[in-house]
């Protein structure tokens, strides 16, 4: 899941050494020297992530932060403020703007390696494709040299949320199986660790058969039908 990241920042040298550390986590990276200008990118496009330079032109980074909060496409967007110093005040008026990580420049590479897991972490349990209903049922997880137990929250095409029981990081590649109403026995289906979130586990499903699609189209539907009902 490439990242879609807008960056602000006016001076260019720095902004070409950041977009540069960015693009080393295959982030799709759009560089941004004037803050009018980004405000307007963030009315036509969603983005994953705001970096923004805390002394930007025209308006100061506080002020950036609330106007982006306020954009309708991007109002839930992370934004991450790059500071040359700040003290508890300074965090605290930050946060209240709208800011969801403040970073001491210059960001180091391990500094944003893990503000992009957060990123991407969130983009894929807010993903449609893997939580389109709800669904919790068990899940077993197995791969070549372990076994786990975990809860399932949410079922879509491509993949299903979990809740405990698999210590994996991206790109663990495991079977699951759990059971579905209409089948006598469970399905199971090949899956990678797509991204983790606090208490979340993304799972993308891999190589599905015709089969095992219909099953889990027929198994939505049936799911979409029962909130609606219940709704």
């Amino acid at each position: 899941m490439a990242l879609k990241i807008l960056l602000v920042d006016n001076h260019i040298m720095s902004l070409k050494a950041t977009e540069s550390l960015l693009q080393q986590f295959d982030g799709e990276v759009q560089g941004c020297i004037e803050s009018r200008e980004a405000l307007r990118r963030l009315d036509r496009e969603k983005f994953d992530a705001l970096f923004i330079d805390d002394c930007v032109p025209v308006m100061q980074g506080f002020e950036m932060v609330r106007r982006a909060r306020k954009s309708a496409l991007n109002s839930r967007v992370v934004i991450v403020l790059l500071a040359d110093q700040y003290d508890s005040r300074t965090r605290r008026a930050s946060f209240e703007a709208g800011v969801s990580v403040m970073v001491e420049k210059p960001m180091e590479r391990k500094q944003a390696a893990a503000i992009l897991n957060l990123v991407a972490a969130a983009k894929g349990v807010e993903d449609t494709r893997f939580r389109k209903v709800n669904f919790r049922v068990p899940v077993t997880c197995r791969s070549s040299t372990a076994r786990s137990l975990a809860q399932s929250l949410s079922l879509g095409e491509e993949g299903m949320v979990l809740r405990g029981g698999l210590e994996a990081a991206p790109g663990y590649k495991v079977e699951l199986r759990f059971a579905v109403p209409f089948l006598a026995e469970r399905l199971a289906v090949n899956a990678r660790v797509a991204a983790k979130a606090p208490g979340q586990i993304v799972m993308q499903f891999e190589d599905l058969s015709e089969q095992q699609r219909a099953i889990i189209r027929r198994l939505l539907r049936g799911q979409e039908q029962w909130v609606s009902m219940a709704a």
